[in-house]
């Protein structure tokens, strides 16, 4: 009985070492920097606003997180290398709306389901777009350009950064519901596609806020509608939304694209939280808040993993019927 005793003891107390164990590897998370994957190449908005981000939230974790570019196909070779990551939460992906609405939507072949393979830590940030055409393009107002999408053999044209970008769904939506046609025109970037609209060769286009603002004061570029729902503050506040423009039916649709930070599925709740927490802080931290300002970002803030997973979920069901009903394709 005494031996029986002991090993009972002896088991009881390892259990208790083990236990021990682990929640002391799981309080110390993170013991060492974080990285945090970018589709995109550097430089880009994309990239610059994972940079703020984790500046800000590493900070608040007690460890950096280092970004690190994976640019390709759609941000795929980005996203591999996060699905395939050990699920300790040092491996992270800067997600846009294209890799978590749109490509699911328009790809059943996608390699991996944004839904089953990740988990939405947390939205970071959301931004606006603005229809924009030249000063000598003929459209002074939107509702001239809505009459000319809709004439019979109207040849307007607008440009795009490839068919799985907002850049190319948001407009190709509106066009849709505005009852019009109108041929879009593939760019490597939005410089020579802004280039090319200032200069009347193209008839529209639809950048971001950020990207337009600075050649709208300066009289490069007449702004007809921005998609926010309210109207911007500063020098463009005076830009209208579709709301103000009379169209209830485009001012239904949330437009706004958007970031957001995930983690392979099977990381620990309590890791996710923990991150979870960090970015929630970053966001309310008043100089991360006036960079976003700067670059024409709104915080996404008060996200927990369980809301995010939510807005997702609407989204999905807010884009599916309107990318059916437009006949978007990637191949188009």
């Amino acid at each position: 009985m005494h031996l029986a005793h002991l090993l009972r003891a002896a088991a009881a107390s390892l259990a208790a070492a083990l236990l021990a164990i682990t929640a002391g590897a799981q309080e110390s998370y993170p013991s060492r920097p974080v990285t945090l994957i970018v589709g995109y190449a550097p430089g880009g908005v994309t990239d610059v606003t994972a940079r703020v981000i984790a500046e800000f939230a590493g900070r608040e974790l007690g460890q950096p997180i280092v970004v690190k570019n994976l640019p390709g196909v759609n941000g795929i070779i980005g996203i591999r290398e996060v699905k395939g990551a050990k699920t300790d939460g040092y491996t992270l992906l800067f997600g846009v709306v294209t890799y978590q609405v749109f490509l699911p939507l328009l790809d059943s072949k996608l390699p991996y389901d944004p839904v089953k393979d990740f988990v939405t830590v947390s939205p970071v940030a959301s931004f606006d777009w603005v229809v924009v055409t030249a000063p000598n393009s003929g459209f002074s107002n939107f509702g001239q350009l809505a009459d000319a999408l809709r004439k019979p053999g109207a040849r307007l044209t607008y440009p795009h950064a490839g068919t799985a970008t907002p850049y190319y769904l948001n407009t190709k939506v509106m066009v849709n519901m505005l009852g019009g046609t109108a041929d879009p025109v593939q760019y490597k970037g939005a410089g020579p596609a802004l280039v090319d609209v200032m200069a009347n060769r193209l008839s529209f286009g639809l950048d971001t806020l950020s990207s337009v603002r600075e050649l709208i004061a300066a009289g490069k570029l007449v702004p007809l509608a921005t998609t926010s729902p309210v109207p911007h503050e500063g020098p463009t506040a005076s830009i209208p939304t579709y709301e103000k423009l009379g169209y209830p039916q485009l001012a239904q649709v949330n437009w706004s694209s958007w970031n957001s930070i995930l983690a392979p599925s099977g990381v620990p709740a309590d890791v996710v939280q923990k991150l979870n927490r960090a970015i929630v802080k970053a966001l309310e931290n008043p100089a991360l808040l006036e960079r976003f300002n700067a670059m024409g970002l709104r915080p996404m803030t008060g996200y927990t993993p369980e809301k995010s997973a939510a807005f997702v979920r609407d989204q999905v069901r807010q884009w599916g019927p309107l990318l059916k009903a437009a006949n978007v394709t990637l191949e188009n």
